[in-house]
């Protein structure tokens, strides 16, 4: 087991063993999860690979695809004052 010491900037420097091992370079992008009381690392080979990864801290609900396609069909119907969207043009 290692020890590290948090700075007075709250910086943690990682042993070369742990970065060498999960193949860490300067610049990668590492995500940071808390499970419990532990910290957990991974190495973000893309930032695609972080989509999605603060959804369980979102505190509104997220709405689905339905509501997504409803809300703006209601926004075209309010603002362009049409009846139907066929009468919107592109």
């Amino acid at each position: 087991m290692y020890t590290a010491t948090v700075s007075s900037q709250r910086r943690v420097t990682l042993p070369k063993a742990f970065l060498d091992a999960m193949k860490v370079k300067p610049g990668d992008k590492l995500a940071v999860e808390l499970i419990g009381q532990e910290i957990v690392l991974q190495k973000v080979t893309n930032i695609s690979d972080l989509a999605g990864c603060l959804n369980k801290y979102a505190i509104y609900p997220i709405p689905t695809d339905e509501e997504i396609d409803k809300a703006k069909t209601e926004w075209l119907l309010q603002n362009y004052k049409v009846d139907t969207l066929d009468d919107v043009k592109d």
